[in-house]
């Protein structure tokens, strides 16, 4: 007669689950640290197969011919890695994962046979019931192994990308040696190195609503092989973002599910990847202004003397970025799109406001706008930005 202790996901102090006599003692504290301490060792080891593997994954180099072409073709076979490779890593996960488990019921078996274990400080199993089952969601073991896939790909992808130069040099999401800090300091070097030099800076901040779930695949697939990723690279690209739906729940009861066409998976390696490859041709649209991105933080800048200069150059590119996003299918926030002109306290004083247009309405001119976390004044001298943190200070 045998009973089955469930295994309990998440909890790192849980007992593993395995197959007793009945009413068989196990340890409590010391053996349930120690067991914990040899799956961690088990742990680090498959970590170690991992990267072994991974580094030893075979990859295709281009042809001099794909070289000497510049949109030369990333196809690393990506299709070939989910089919013979996935046998090499399926068997190291299976060896690591055989191992733990089989020295864990090797040693209760013979805390069983040899009748160490301490009466007075044991415990039954309790029965395994089958009716508890529906109460417990599954650990997803296939995300795991696709999350393994997902980072080799995103290797071999960006590293695609950034060998041949085509992610847009102002694009400081999800870029290795990029962030908040390097879009922050390109934008302040353009506003003061202008003011340094006696010109007014006109500034448009606009707001995409929810640009990550209304990436289009079809689109992004002519993007990426515009990038050069073709072949069975392009086929599994267009295997992982087909396939996939959703469904609404409502007080437990969910609605019937709906494909999925549009966005980039939520909480994948992959996801703001893709973004990045599918906004990175939105500055060629741009004409004069100086255009800097955030993953979707998009602001134009433009810097003159003439403020009718500054206008009609900031409005003639906005309305390229508006047919861009209209064609790609992503949706412009009016209400959160900033209108601002930096420049000295004279100058400003001198200059008359800019008068821009978005869907045919009046943007409104802001005096102070909040950027990736700073907040911007016209005159750059930061008292709004300084007072805000002074606040959150004596309110924490």
């Amino acid at each position: 007669m045998y009973c089955h202790a469930k295994f309990i996901h998440g909890d790192p102090g849980a007992d593993l689950g395995f197959f007793l006599g009945w009413g068989a003692p196990i340890r409590k504290d010391a053996d349930r640290r120690e067991k914990e301490n040899r799956k961690r060792k088990a742990a680090a080891q498959s970590c170690q197969s991992l990267d072994t593997w991974v580094s030893k994954a075979p990859r295709q180099e281009p042809s001099r011919s794909d070289a000497d072409n510049d949109s030369a073709v990333w196809d690393d076979s990506p299709a070939e890695t989910t089919t013979s490779d996935l046998s090499q890593l399926t068997t190291v996960l299976q060896r690591d994962i055989e191992g733990s488990e089989s020295s864990e019921v090797n040693q209760n078996e013979e805390e069983v046979e040899t009748g160490e274990s301490d009466p007075e400080n044991v415990e039954e199993v309790p029965e395994y019931d089958s009716s508890t089952d529906e109460d417990e969601e599954p650990e997803d073991g296939n995300s795991i192994v696709m999350k393994i896939f997902e980072r080799a790909i995103h290797k071999q992808l960006y590293d695609h990308l950034v060998k041949k130069a085509l992610l847009f040099q102002f694009q400081s999401g999800f870029r290795r040696g990029h962030s908040t800090s390097t879009a922050l300091l390109d934008v302040l070097e353009y506003i003061l190195k202008n003011m340094d030099g006696g010109n007014l800076t006109g500034a448009i901040f606009l707001d995409l609503s929810k640009a990550f779930d209304m990436i289009d695949h079809s689109l992004l697939k002519i993007k990426l092989i515009a990038l050069g990723v073709r072949g069975q690279a392009l086929a599994w690209f267009d295997n992982y973002l087909s396939g996939r739906s959703q469904s609404v729940s409502v007080n437990g009861t969910y609605a019937d599910t709906s494909d999925l066409s549009l966005g980039v998976p939520q909480g994948s390696v992959l996801g703001p990847l893709l973004f990045i490859v599918f906004i990175n041709d939105l500055p060629s649209t741009i004409h004069r202004c100086k255009i800097i991105l955030y993953a979707d933080d998009t602001a134009l800048f433009f810097a003159g003397r003439n403020i009718q200069t500054i206008q009609s150059t900031l409005q003639e590119d906005l309305n390229a970025v508006d047919e861009w996003f209209s064609l790609n299918r992503l949706l412009v926030n009016y209400d959160k799109t900033n209108v601002m002109l930096f420049g000295s306290k004279q100058r400003l004083a001198r200059s008359q406001g800019l008068s821009l247009f978005l869907f045919g309405n009046l943007l409104e001119l802001s005096n102070t706008v909040k950027y990736l976390g700073l907040i911007f004044d016209a005159s750059m001298n930061w008292h709004e930005h300084i007072n805000s943190i002074s606040n959150k200070v004596t309110h924490s």
